[in-house]
């Protein structure tokens, strides 16, 4: 209890917020109270006027259009929910109808005449509340609507509200103390706890940390000071691996560096087999080597190496955006043997000089659902690195399978293998099996680094591995939906 009391104290901040909360809550509790007994019976008498008169000026408005049965449901409504009264007049204020929907009172009918009324509001109904008559036209004919509500709940809802008062004044002054006792102890006990660290910090004793799990301004402030103290103690150490950090950045500059010289590599890598071909035919031409004596033939081949080469500058900035979004790809049907066999013609120069034998197993009925220049370019690179590293005089087979949904396509080059290592690094940007530069098998690795990206940009399944008969790549491409 003295512990209490000496929290309690106004001297401490414990106790100061205590009483500012205590002060506070029940404050607001009076001035909630005095506006609720105020302010209520007002606000509520306006809020039924308004629903009554929106519910009735909304069937006064249908009535025109409505027949009669239609209209008494809609009284009914209206009365059942309102606890509204309703009487329908003729054009002399003769009642036909009287409905109040809660008690059940329905007398007399559209024929039923007992008497004429100078005043509608005499009519039977809640004379303390809300009434008003309307004119309404039924099935062509004029009438009159009368409309009488009782607003005594709001009367006895603002007495009950007075006699409830000293029930409210004890809860509230309990719940204010109680409350203000947890939310002074909860604000405090931080903050003492940072005083008892700040004075350890005084005193040069790092050790000590503060294990508060906060996300506010105090566990913020919490953070700073084991961070100070952190910081203060391990300074020297800071400064011994002060050089080893700056040769770390040197290390990752160099990196990036190499990085931007691969780059023009993958880039030449590229540009280098329709620049062999465009090379070849233009040497073929201008020696009127064999087949190469009809020009006219080889010379629009040549302009259309021309334009693949445009082409695949324009897809080698395409695919610098590839790694960091694609917003659309549009897909067409293609059938995938006319696709395959154009790749083959593009790279007939390389197949004969690795006199490699292509066994292309497709029918005309294979069709997939792609995006045919990066569907294209995929088949280039992959069948362009089988011509390229399998053994000379070896074979391609080209085949692709039905699964659902989708066909398999297949691509295995015969007499050759990777290591575990090189089937899961081959995708790697610039990671090449044979390190050799030469003409006949080199280039910078970004080949299949490139069919990896535009087949997850297709999100197309795709693997190597090896099989009996050599190095197998499947890339799974939806088949075409059937409408």
């Amino acid at each position: 209890m003295f512990n209490l009391i000496k929290q309690l104290s106004p001297n401490r901040i414990t106790g100061k917020l205590f009483l500012i909360s205590t002060g506070t809550l029940l404050t607001l509790a009076f001035v909630f109270y005095v506006a609720l007994y105020l302010f209520l019976p007002s606000f509520y008498e306006q809020y039924k006027v308004a629903q009554i008169d929106e519910a009735v000026d909304e069937l006064v408005e249908q009535a025109e259009a409505s027949p009669f049965q239609s209209i008494y449901e809609g009284m009914q409504e209206i009365s059942w929910n309102q606890n509204v009264h309703f009487h329908l007049l003729d054009e002399n204020y003769t009642p036909l109808l009287s409905l109040n929907a809660r008690s059940i009172e329905i007398d007399g009918g559209l024929n039923y005449r007992e008497r004429i009324l100078a005043n509608p509001e005499q009519i039977e109904g809640f004379s303390d509340g809300y009434s008003r008559t309307i004119p309404i036209l039924i099935e062509g004919q004029p009438f009159y609507l009368y409309v009488n509500a009782s607003l005594q709940p709001v009367s006895e809802a603002t007495e009950a509200l007075f006699l409830f008062l000293p029930y409210i004044i004890v809860f509230a002054i309990v719940l204010s103390v109680g409350f203000a006792y947890v939310f002074s102890r909860q604000i405090t006990k931080p903050l003492l706890q940072l005083n008892q660290s700040a004075q350890s910090l005084a005193q040069l004793n790092f050790t000590e940390k503060i294990d508060m799990k906060r996300s506010d301004e105090i566990g913020e402030l919490s953070q700073s000071i084991n961070h100070m103290s952190g910081n203060l103690e391990q300074s020297l150490e800071r400064l011994k691996s002060a050089n080893e950090q700056l040769q770390t950045d040197i290390e990752k500059e160099r990196a990036i560096e190499e990085k931007r010289r691969e780059y023009f590599s993958a880039v030449s890598h590229e540009l280098k087999s329709p620049i062999t071909i465009l090379k070849g035919q233009l040497e073929g031409m201008l020696h009127e080597i064999g087949p190469y004596k009809d020009r006219e033939v080889y010379l629009a081949k040549s302009i259309q190496t021309t334009e693949e080469m445009e082409s695949l500058l324009q897809n080698m900035m395409k695919l610098s955006k590839l790694e960091r979004s694609l917003t659309s790809i549009e897909r067409q049907d293609i059938q995938l043997a006319s696709l395959i066999n154009q790749t083959l013609e593009r790279l007939e120069y390389f197949q004969s000089e690795r006199e490699i034998t292509v066994d292309c197993q497709l029918e005309d009925d294979v069709w997939v659902q792609s995006n045919e220049e990066l569907l294209s370019r995929i088949m280039y690179n992959v069948i362009h690195n089988g011509f390229m590293y399998s053994p000379q005089g070896e074979q391609m087979v080209i085949r692709a399978e039905k699964v659902p949904n989708a066909w398999d396509i297949s691509i295995v080059n015969t007499g050759a293998t990777l290591s575990d290592k090189d089937l899961t690094a081959v995708f790697a940007p610039f990671y090449r099996v044979e390190k050799s530069r030469n003409k006949n098998s080199g280039g910078s690795g970004v080949g299949l680094y490139l069919v990896q990206q535009m087949a997850e940009a297709l999100s197309y399944p795709y693997k190597l591995g090896n099989t009996d008969a050599g190095v197998q790549f499947t890339l799974t491409v939806p088949d075409v939906k059937k409408s």
